[in-house]
């Protein structure tokens, strides 16, 4: 799993990634919008570290095996 990584480094190339906040929150599934220095309408500045989602579990049932 990826650590946290200091703001500075985000990709630039419309990745997906989670964001920590300085308030102390995360904010998941964000990409750098390249206006004005932020990422969807939220200033860069407002972000302490960034990192990639983590992958998503492998499923335990197919949806069929629910019906």
């Amino acid at each position: 799993m990826m650590e946290w990584q200091p703001i500075e480094t985000v990709p630039k190339d419309g990745t997906i990634v989670d964001l920590w906040h300085r308030d102390g929150f995360r904010i998941t599934d964000e990409w750098w919008a390249g206006d004005d220095d932020d990422f969807c309408g939220i200033h860069r500045d407002e972000f302490t570290h960034w990192m990639l989602p983590p992958e998503p579990p492998e499923p335990t049932k197919s949806i069929k095996e629910w019906e």
